[in-house]
């Protein structure tokens, strides 16, 4: 649900390279979907799991977030190979354009309660 479509395929790169920098750092950004599982595995009675997806344009936090993500390492995510040169201005372009949409990175609450 990219778009324009001209981008999806740099917006891919781009949550590929944001994933490899937190699994960088010791986070899992997959770690969610596995919540209620964990609290299953706890012994626990799972309540609730829910996921969490808000759709990015032009001024929303998701659009700060890449702005700032690009501005930041986008010279050095280019020169290891995991961006194209042309992606950063291409996500650019995509946060600036007041017709432009896009998923934003889930977030995963998940709950349960003791037996």
């Amino acid at each position: 649900m990219v778009h324009p479509r001209r981008v999806a395929e740099a917006f891919i790169r781009v949550l590929e390279a944001v994933s490899a920098g937190f699994r960088a750092v010791g986070a899992d950004p997959r770690f969610g979907p596995r919540l209620p599982g964990l609290l299953i595995d706890t012994g626990a009675d799972p309540g609730r799991c829910c996921v969490c997806f808000s759709v990015g344009h032009r001024g929303s936090p998701e659009s700060e977030f890449y702005t700032f993500t690009l501005a930041e390492l986008s010279e050095r995510l280019v020169a290891a190979g995991v961006l194209a040169a042309a992606d950063p201005d291409l996500i650019g372009e995509m946060t600036m354009n007041p017709e432009s949409q896009w998923p934003s990175l889930g977030m995963v609450s998940a709950w349960g309660y003791r037996k």
